[in-house]
């Protein structure tokens, strides 16, 4: 699948997709966060979980366009990235939490007080 025919599949609603690594150690611990927003949030968001080292055509173009790394966290709607924004933390993969992503899709979805 190109990545336009990916991107024109998902137009309608937001997307979160999340690059990881079996050899990450960071990714293991999002892996849970993914599924409970996974599950939270899919009447109006859709999550895909990436495996960097899938040797598909599309994911090695997403990988490399989209990030610097793993783990990524993305968001999309209607073609476009949504940037998440990165509290100053000590270890920068640290803002990758549960509270904080939901607080920032909860922002996203104007769902704050839900």
């Amino acid at each position: 699948m190109r990545e336009a025919e990916f991107f024109a599949k998902k137009n309608h609603r937001p997307f979160l997709i999340f690059f990881k690594s079996d050899f990450c150690s960071y990714c293991k611990f999002l892996d849970v966060a993914i599924g409970v927003i996974g599950s939270k949030y899919k009447a109006r968001l859709d999550v895909f979980v990436i495996d960097v080292n899938d040797e598909k055509e599309v994911v090695k173009k997403l990988f490399k366009k989209y990030t610097s790394g793993v783990p990524s966290v993305i968001l999309f709607y209607q073609n476009r990235i949504i940037p998440i924004e990165e509290p100053e933390q000590p270890d920068p993969y640290m803002w990758y939490t549960l509270s904080y992503l939901e607080s920032f899709i909860n922002r996203f979805l104007g769902e704050e007080n839900a």
